[in-house]
């Protein structure tokens, strides 16, 4: 009997069957980073005398990230004058399937200007700089079918990561998201993470006044906005100077870039120079112009000799910058003998000291007469100085779209 039933024991036959104990779940085309694949085995088996039992394996699988090149916009080109900065505001959305950290950097080539300083700021009003130029672009994916209402909260279910924090891969309330290309703002998010944790989570979403329906396998990516400050570099010489900025928003491996160009305008000064008769009155040729009371003519001035003629000088700035040291230098006509303090200027319209007249020694106004009293030179614009010797004080300033005056006298010999 004893044999028997060690023979009945050596002939029991096992059943085995290997199955997957999971929820089902529909198919994902990108499943999130920090998503737990958990994997069960079941062998089940008997004795051959009826009794059966089964045993149970666990793997774990955690799905890694796979980073993408964002999504990057293209602001606008600026135009601005020297000493000013200007600002790009940048909308950056994440396409990898989880948290991933991009690098943000600028690198200009410069047209007649000096390099400009770069910066890289949070929020509008340029107080957060943003530290090491990084930032993180959280992403999920939709785990269940749903459809986004167009008022009030929405709550989509995601895979938990696997940290139990305040965020989901990175998402965390008040966050803006893109989601199948629709925008939406985070008002919460629940997170069932943990290692290993095959719970999920939930982002919920304020509606944005359009219905929307999800698919699972649905992204869900993080969307913010960054701004470039440019503190605009100094002109080099005379025109306008450019910054071609390339900015490359980068994980490492996947770099996105944009071009914007920054325009600095600057000074551009149109002269004009016109005649009168001050002893006898003729009408000359051309549009007459009247300075400090008197009609000046761009042509057609004639003139006796003993007979006084007087010059204006119109200083026109047509461009967008300031103009800086400002000098007039004009030689007295042959045949003809400069009169004395008859030098005036106007340093520029609206400036506030009117037109004042000028010494002809060589002091701090802003007038020189030459030792020959061939020549003039007078520091035009706004704040300029003599220093004593001839032609060399410091011209004025004249800003953009100001016209300064000068007028002087002569005596035809």
């Amino acid at each position: 009997m004893k044999i028997l039933k060690n023979l009945i024991r050596g002939a029991a036959t096992l059943a085995v069957v290997a199955t997957l104990l999971a929820a089902p779940q529909t198919a994902h085309a990108v499943t999130a980073a920090q998503s737990t694949l958990k994997n069960v085995v079941t062998v089940s088996y008997g004795d051959g005398a009826g009794f059966t039992t089964s045993v149970t394996a666990t793997n774990y699988v955690i799905v890694d990230l796979v980073a993408a090149a964002p999504t990057v916009s293209a602001p606008v080109d600026q135009g601005t004058t020297t000493g000013t900065s200007v600002s790009y505001a940048y909308t950056i959305t994440s396409n990898a399937n989880g948290s991933d950290i991009v690098t943000l950097t600028a690198a200009s080539t410069d047209t007649n200007i000096g390099a400009p300083t770069v910066d890289f700021y949070s929020d509008l009003g340029l107080t957060t700089l943003i530290a090491g130029g990084t930032v993180t672009l959280g992403a999920s994916d939709v785990y269940t079918n749903v459809t986004i209402a167009a008022a009030g909260t929405t709550v989509i279910t995601v895979p938990a990561d696997q940290t139990a924090d305040a965020s989901v891969n990175g998402i965390i309330a008040g966050d803006t998201v893109s989601i199948g290309g629709v925008i939406f703002t985070v008002a919460s998010v629940t997170d069932a993470g943990g290692l290993n944790s095959v719970a999920t989570s939930t982002i919920t979403v304020n509606g944005n006044g359009t219905v929307a329906a999800l698919t699972a396998g649905t992204l869900v990516e993080e969307q913010t906005v960054i701004y470039m400050a440019v503190a605009v570099g100094t002109l080099a010489g005379v025109g306008d100077g450019t910054h071609s900025i390339v900015l490359t928003v980068t994980d490492g491996a996947n770099p996105t870039t944009d071009t914007t160009l920054t325009t600095i305008s600057g000074p551009s000064l149109q002269v004009d120079k016109y005649s009168a008769n001050l002893t006898t009155a003729v009408a000359g040729t051309g549009t007459g112009v009247v300075v400090n009371t008197t009609t000046y003519y761009p042509a057609g001035i004639i003139g006796k000799p003993t007979e006084t003629i007087g010059y204006a000088i119109i200083i026109t700035n047509t461009g967008a910058g300031d103009a800086t040291g400002v000098i007039v230098t004009d030689p007295i006509p042959a045949y003809t003998t400069y009169v004395a303090a008859s030098m005036v200027l106007d340093p520029y319209t609206g400036e506030g000291t009117g037109f004042v007249g000028l010494s002809d020694a060589l002091n701090v106004d802003p007038g020189d007469l030459n030792a020959t009293s061939t020549e003039i030179t007078i520091y035009a614009g706004s704040g300029g100085t003599g220093s004593g010797a001839y032609a060399g004080g410091t011209g004025g300033t004249l800003p953009a779209g100001k016209v300064s005056h000068v007028t002087f006298s002569v005596t035809v010999d």
